[in-house]
């Protein structure tokens, strides 16, 4: 039911524009106010659900296909109005980056399947869910929703079509009420299977909005349904959806898109298998919207808390903090025991202590970099090391500026670009190893000169270039997230992008037996030195095997009294923090220039 480019008139489009983006404003102060943060991952999985479920086209009578809109699915599960903002955000997503829906016409397809979509959807089920009671009433009352929303979000389409005075209003509506009333059927039964599944899993959540349930018991089968729905996409049928079969019919014209997303058509950029492009195609688009639709409903709701926190003159974090040096190496601020002077910030104090590891100086500099929310970070990191493995082989331009954007970012965040430069190297005698290999397995030619000059020569060069620039722009993208992020606040940004409990057990020790480790290997190497100074390199290598068993017993031993002494203070498998993380619109421009950078790697791959 998406409208394209062309088909509506300036005055229409406009208008609609114009209204749809007022109620969509308002949409969203009401979510602000009204929506408990305990549903904000429910809204994101569900947006990532439904923007899967709409790739899933199926067959209707007559040559012609429908999908699933899902606006009075979101509706029953999360109330009308955070429904709007879920299916604005899939929309855009579609318009933007899939060239699904005219960018022109964006306001029109928000109006049918953000606004009177979800509303229509809301009210009737309300109603039916009221009239029969019970599961049935529910169930029932889901049908009917879905079914009501689609009709007459379809009559609101014709309207606009005939407004634009592309058809006549006569024949574009009863021709758009015929195969939408068929369409209307499947909608009905997908949400109604959609609200029972959620029924049956917490019922809790088939409520009034203002529901105290956070729902996160059922978020793991959601997200699992939504990547099985977009693994899916490759069984939808192909034939036009009904919105155009009737504009074929009825020899409606349709313009050129105005906006050719990165991924038109749902085609990735250098996957020349369709299949296996649209399965992809799926899993990144319900990501996104998935992120997107996280992001946007968490600032809004960090900004809440924090106006609140304010208008009750509680905005200190109960840190000590305050600007001061180590020896020359730039101001830095980070959570203090000791008392000091100058505690107010731009007053810089000298202290000669430094951190437990080498590397962890760098994070905890005063840049803006360092001040971006972590959750932001590691998003951004994670998209751009996956859009580097896909992209094809970048030109060596492209290579360039992809390295130059990445130094840029590191020398704004005042690290030393030798230090970035060489842990980021790290990598290249690893990655260089394969890229060597690599050429002469694709060949399958001979181990002889001959065969090892012909696999290079023959596109193996190509395979190898591929492989070491793909492995040092993502080992500089990672070192770019550790260095500017204190561990700490790494582990608490991925708590709060909700990586399970236990590996972030795992990670933490593992984190704190580095430190543990370091300090036993310092320890023995001054008992070794204090005891045999005169003891040759020689008569030292055959005492470390000793000294590897020692102090991985001393180390071991360490660490369990370590844990000891946290259960008996009230450890319970997570690690508190009385830091608050709040998104800024400095994480919002990361993540424009992070889409951005994706844009133009896809953009720069497909014209290598």
């Amino acid at each position: 039911m998406h409208i394209p480019d062309g088909m509506l008139d300036t005055t229409t489009w406009v208008a609609t524009a114009a209204g749809s983006a007022g109620f969509v404003a308002y949409a969203v102060r009401q979510v602000r106010r009204r929506l408990s943060e305990g549903r904000l991952v429910l809204m994101s999985v569900l947006a990532a659900l439904i923007f899967a479920l709409q790739m899933l086209n199926f067959p209707v009578a007559g040559g012609t296909s429908g999908h699933f809109a899902g606006g009075a699915a979101a509706a029953i599960l999360l109330g009308p109005w955070p429904a709007v903002v879920i299916m604005t955000t899939v929309l855009l997503i579609q318009a933007f980056v899939f060239a699904d829906g005219g960018v022109t016409a964006l306001g029109a397809n928000v109006l049918n399947m953000a606004i009177i979509g979800p509303f229509v959807g809301w009210y009737v089920y309300a109603l039916v869910s009221r009239l029969l009671r019970g599961r049935r009433g529910v169930l029932a009352g889901s049908f009917a929703a879905g079914w009501v929303a689609v009709f007459l979000a379809a009559l609101a389409a014709a309207l606009e079509i005939a407004l634009s005075g592309r058809a006549p209003l006569a024949l574009v509506a009863g021709s758009m009420a015929f195969w939408h009333a068929l369409i209307g059927a499947g909608e009905g039964a997908i949400t109604a299977g959609l609200v029972g599944y959620v029924l049956s899993v917490r019922p809790d959540l088939v409520t009034a909005e203002d529901a105290p349930a956070d729902g996160r018991r059922g978020i793991p089968a959601l997200a699992t349904l939504a990547a099985v729905a977009a693994s899916l996409s490759f069984l939808a049928s192909r034939a036009p959806d009904g919105l155009a079969f009737v504009a074929g019919r009825l020899g409606v014209p349709e313009g050129r898109s105005i906006f050719a997303g990165p991924a038109a058509g749902y085609a990735l950029p250098g996957v020349r298998d369709t299949t296996a492009a649209g399965i992809l195609a799926g899993l990144v688009g319900a990501l996104l919207a998935g992120i997107a639709l996280y992001g946007g409903v968490s600032l809004l709701l960090r900004s809440r808390r924090a106006q609140r926190a304010g208008a009750a003159g509680t905005g200190d974090d109960g840190f000590h903090r305050h600007v001061h040096r180590h020896l020359d190496e730039p101001a830095h601020a980070h959570p203090h025991h000791h008392v000091g002077t100058g505690q107010d910030e731009g007053i810089e104090v000298a202290h000669d202590h430094t951190h437990d590891l080498k590397w962890e100086r760098y994070t905890w500099i005063l840049s803006p970099v360092h001040a971006l929310d972590p959750r932001a970070k590691i998003a951004a990191t994670l998209a751009l090391v996956v859009a580097i493995v896909l992209s094809p082989p970048l030109p060596a331009l492209a290579l360039a500026a992809a390295a130059a954007l990445l130094l840029a970012a590191a020398a704004l965040a005042r690290l030393p670009l030798g230090h970035v430069l060489a842990r980021s190297a790290l990598v290249l005698p690893f990655a260089g190893t394969i890229a060597l290999l690599a050429p002469l397995a694709r060949a399958g030619g001979s181990l002889n000169w001959a065969g090892i000059a012909g696999s290079y020569a023959h596109g193996g060069w190509v395979v190898a270039y591929a492989i070491l620039s793909k492995a040092w722009l993502s080992v500089l993208t990672v070192v770019l997230l550790s260095a500017t992020t204190p561990v700490p606040k790494l582990f608490r940004g991925l708590e709060r992008l909700h990586v399970p409990d236990v590996i972030l057990m795992m990670l933490a020790f593992m984190y704190r037996y580095v430190g543990a480790m370091r300090d036993q290997v310092s320890s023995l190497r001054r008992a070794l030195d204090s005891r045999a100074p005169e003891l040759t390199f020689s008569g030292r290598l055959r005492l470390y095997g000793h000294l590897a068993g020692n102090m991985f017993l001393r180390s071991y031993e360490r660490g369990e009294r370590v844990y000891a002494a946290m259960r008996s203070r009230g450890y319970d498998g997570t690690i508190p923090s009385a830091e608050a993380l709040a998104l800024k619109p400095g994480d919002g421009l990361l993540l424009l220039v992070t889409a951005l950078a994706i844009a133009a790697l896809a953009l720069a791959g497909r014209h290598a």
